[in-house]
């Protein structure tokens, strides 16, 4: 990649060419073992997997001629880690209304980032228990879990990426299903606790990685109701909400209340759909925080669009076409994308905004 070939053959800023050509090799295996019964199942295995980067880059030069030569030479080890992993599960089916599953993993992590001289090792835990009970046409659960996080490639590599610490997430999970022949319901819902949460401040040119103990909570509903033969009115409602316990802020990268209405014709051979997509205004923000994925920019405005689906099916063909925000309204998404060049952080620096009116046509076969 570079920053010419896509900008009329000039850099979109200043008057200097780079280019950023990276390799990445990525292996690994996995192995497991099932004891099953009617009542009892069991697994437990291992699994490796080895990453390394290698990169090749030139910055700074007078034309995109200096610039390419950088293609010619060797690549230089970037980054490399090695994960080893053993994990186990048991599934337990008390009589014919209750499940209990339990698990337990643990991973030896270890890592280097060459242009730092820096290596750590981390030994990571991670388990599990979620009971389940069934009645009739009704399933509900409940659990706990616990996760721990080393910090990835992305992390380690920032400002202050050295010193960061292993993520710890404590979790409780609530939801239920119901299912009967033409209505059907999903909920769920969680609360968590992460210490040591990594998150990117995007502030100053040299982005700063941090730790910070934070708390998050959403929910999440969705129903199907056949209410005459073929035709299904749907439904879905989500909300996440997430504190920065350190700072006493508002966690970044939150998504608001979002929801979606549609109603489908599907008789398994015609399709036709109509959808109205919604999301809520994010007041919750935290401007110049994010994560390797993306930073806040405030607070972001709601939005709503409309979309139309249909397709046909005839035996082993299909044919697909969807117009997407009909009404051409402009909107943005409150979570946001990065753009990661030339192997330094170049975030976007706005917010960028969706595509308007899109029609596509999809046309599938199997055989």
């Amino acid at each position: 990649m570079d920053n010419f070939t896509l900008t009329n053959g000039n850099p979109k800023v200043g008057n200097r060419y780079s280019v950023n050509n990276p390799r990445r090799m990525n292996a690994g295996g996995r192995a497991e073992y099932k004891l099953i019964s009617d009542t009892f199942n069991l697994y437990f295995g291992g699994n490796y997997n080895y990453d390394q980067r290698k990169s090749r880059s030139a910055k700074g030069k007078s034309n995109a001629r200096e610039a390419n030569l950088v293609l010619s030479q060797g690549f230089g080890l970037d980054y490399q880690s090695q994960n080893y992993g053993i994990f186990t599960q048991a599934d337990i089916y008390f009589r014919l209304q209750h499940g209990l599953f339990v698990g337990e993993r643990i991973d030896y992590v270890t890592s280097y980032l060459y242009r730092k001289n820096f290596k750590r090792n981390d030994i990571l835990s991670s388990g599990f228990a979620r009971y389940e009970f069934y009645w009739k046409n009704l399933t509900f659960y409940s659990g706990m879990g616990y996760a721990q996080r080393s910090p990835d490639y992305w992390e380690v590599s920032k400002n202050g990426g050295n010193s960061l610490k292993v993520e710890q997430n404590y979790q409780l999970d609530l939801g239920l299903s119901y299912a009967v022949q033409n209505f059907q319901i999903n909920a769920s819902s969680f609360v968590s606790y992460v210490k040591d949460y990594v998150i990117l401040d995007y502030r100053s040119p040299t982005i700063q990685a941090l730790n910070v103990n934070a708390s998050l909570f959403g929910a999440e509903v969705e129903a199907n109701y056949e209410f005459y033969p073929h035709l299904f009115f749907e439904a879905s409602l989500g909300y996440s909400w997430g504190e920065n316990l350190s700072s006493k802020r508002a966690l970044p990268q939150i998504a608001p209340l979002q929801s979606a209405l549609g109603f489908k014709y599907d008789d398994q051979q015609f399709v036709f759909k109509t959808e109205v997509y919604m999301n809520a205004r994010q007041g919750r923000s935290d401007a110049g925080f994010g994560n390797i994925v993306g930073r806040d920019f405030g607070a972001s405005a709601g939005f709503a669009i409309w979309n139309l689906y249909g397709g046909y099916r005839y035996k082993n063909f299909n044919t697909f076409i969807g117009v997407e925000n009909v009404l051409n309204t402009l909107y943005a998404y409150h979570l946001s994308k990065n753009s990661i060049a030339m192997n330094a952080d170049n975030p976007v620096s706005s917010r960028v905004y969706e595509a308007g009116r899109s029609i596509w046509v999809r046309i599938g076969g199997s055989f």
